[in-house]
């Protein structure tokens, strides 16, 4: 995977007469911000999503999604699936 990378760049370096390191670094800025996007894009949907799906589980059924009310009983009443751990 790194020789995949690292080949079409070695190849532009070697062809260059004039100094690369501008066009180097704009490269591997690149590189580094797609990184981190695919790496940390995950995480980030995550964490975003957590809070939401904690607040499903208090406020509907984990088996059929029914919606509590104000004042739940212990079990469901659509489908008697027990809310009390």
């Amino acid at each position: 995977m790194e020789l995949i990378v690292v080949l079409p760049i070695d190849l532009m370096v070697r062809r260059r007469t004039d100094c690369y390191c501008g066009t180097g670094t704009f490269i591997s800025m690149c590189l580094s911000a797609v990184a981190l996007l695919w790496l940390t894009g995950p995480g980030i949907v995550i964490a975003v999503t957590r809070r939401r799906r904690r607040t499903a589980r208090q406020t509907h059924c984990g088996r059929c999604g029914q919606a509590k009310g104000p004042s739940p009983g212990l079990v469901c009443p659509e489908c008697g699936y027990s809310w009390v751990a």
